[in-house]
């Protein structure tokens, strides 16, 4: 069973492309830090429309809670990948 992203696309799980990050040892950790950057200025973008979308003053309270609920999943991917790069920078 494969997840859907919202805007449709097919999630690939890591099986799919042949190997994990984590054994993935002939790459340099410090060419990942731009990529990470790359995501976290994606989920910025996202939780920004999710914020714009929030200050509709004629929104419910479920669409206020599911504004709130997208909005902590971005910062908690974001606060992820910001961990993972202070971890590859040491």
């Amino acid at each position: 069973m494969s997840e859907i992203q919202k805007d449709g696309c097919r999630l690939a799980s890591p099986v799919e492309h042949g190997r994990y990050m984590a054994i993935d040892d002939d790459m340099n950790p410090e060419a990942t830090v731009p990529t990470l950057f790359a995501e976290i200025t994606a989920l910025l973008e996202d939780a920004h429309e999710i914020a714009a979308r929030g200050q509709n003053s004629k929104l419910s309270k479920s669409e206020y809670r599911s504004c709130a609920t997208e909005l902590r999943r971005s910062l908690d991917q974001i606060q992820t990948l910001a961990g993972s790069i202070q971890l590859t920078m040491r």
